[in-house]
């Protein structure tokens, strides 16, 4: 089959895998048949002899194999797999038999009409995760949570973790990736040309062969890609300015709780009320003219009053829970209130940014 020909490139990251090799790709030809594909394996030079598996079943299967002897690491990996694809549509997937390759035609259906991104999601599916246990799954939310934190277009994205996904060529056309271990989704979503993702519900499966690559060093990569895309897209510069006017706010709050509970001798809940109150609207003003102020808002957002409007009402409850954990510090733990009310605001202050763009100042990002 000619390039020219090939509608649809299956990009799989390899290392050790070569037990699952044949499985998966009698998996892949089942379900693919009607198309004009190709399957694309980026092996990390694997001791356990899988490229020369690929190499054999490359007889049988429409296989590129490629071999990387001196680069290591998945996303990496996925980057050179688009670079010798030649699909319109990318799908990628792992080796390891936990991404179900019968779910590709459904991401692919996804792409035709009209997703520029479709989402192998573990979250839209009753017992997506499988048999992943507690700390796997509640290390998955608090690493979706950094994410949607750190990067403002994200917070609609249930599985930013996902490494089953397929997408248009043109997503990445001429955009410059710069992936670190094994997220290669989150890097798209960073700095990819898309407007439109959907998620696909699929439940992860159990391994059968090979080992997990997961492990502290996997973390510790997630988090400085994280980092460093957060950096690269302006949103970690966005984040500091935020809590540089957070504390700004810190000063304003605790002056004016200072002023109506110490000077004027008002009950210290009241003036706590009134202190977030004078917080908030000095905060949404310093954000908007500065921590956002490169943003074209669509729609009703456009509007200042309407975005002080949205901002305040997304503040109440932060204030309320600060309130109330102000309280708890001072009656029950005895800390004294003016101590209090500055942990309390701490407390508060990452939620109330992940608020603030997750409404106030909201990605265009749509999801079909």
């Amino acid at each position: 089959m000619k390039d020219s020909d090939i509608h649809l490139s299956v990009i799989i990251p390899t290392y050790n895998e070569k037990d699952n090799m044949s499985i998966l790709f009698d998996r892949i030809s089942r379900c693919l048949h009607h198309l004009n594909y190709e399957i694309i394996v980026v092996d990390d030079n694997s001791p356990d002899g899988t490229a020369q598996q690929v190499q054999e079943l490359s007889r049988k299967y429409p296989v590129k194999l490629v071999v990387r002897k001196h680069v290591k690491g998945l996303a990496t990996a996925v980057v050179d797999g688009f670079r010798h694809a030649a699909g319109e549509i990318f799908v990628v997937m792992d080796a390891d038999l936990q991404h179900p390759p019968e779910k590709i035609t459904s991401l692919v259906d996804e792409i035709h009409r009209g997703a520029d991104i479709a989402i192998g999601s573990r979250y839209k599916v009753e017992n997506g995760f499988g048999e992943f246990n507690l700390i796997r799954k509640t290390m998955s939310k608090i690493a979706n949570l950094l994410a949607k934190i750190l990067l403002r277009e994200l917070p609609d994205i249930k599985d930013i973790q996902s490494g089953f996904f397929a997408m248009k060529r043109d997503v990445i056309k001429d955009v410059e990736l710069k992936p670190a271990g094994y997220k290669i989704l989150l890097e798209i979503l960073g700095v990819g040309k898309y407007k439109t993702v959907t998620e696909t519900g699929y439940t992860f499966s159990k391994r059968e062969n090979g080992e997990s690559k997961l492990g502290a060093g996997t973390i510790i990569d997630y988090i400085r890609h994280l980092v460093s895309l957060s950096w690269r897209k302006g949103e970690l510069t966005r984040f500091l300015k935020y809590c540089i006017i957070g504390a700004t706010g810190i000063i304003v709050n605790t002056a004016t709780l200072f002023f109506f509970t110490g000077i004027l001798g008002v009950f210290y809940l009241l003036s706590s009320a009134a202190a977030y109150e004078v917080s908030i609207i000095t905060n949404f003003i310093m954000n908007d003219r500065w921590t956002f102020e490169d943003l074209v808002l669509p729609g009703i957002s456009n509007s200042f009053l309407t975005r002080a409007v949205y901002y305040n009402g997304t503040m109440v409850l932060g204030a309320v829970f600060g309130i109330v954990l102000l309280y708890i510090f001072t009656e029950f733990l005895n800390i004294n209130y003016i101590i209090s009310n500055l942990v309390s605001i701490t407390i508060v202050t990452v939620w109330r940014y992940y608020t603030s763009v997750m409404t106030v100042w909201k990605s265009e990002v749509q999801n079909l």
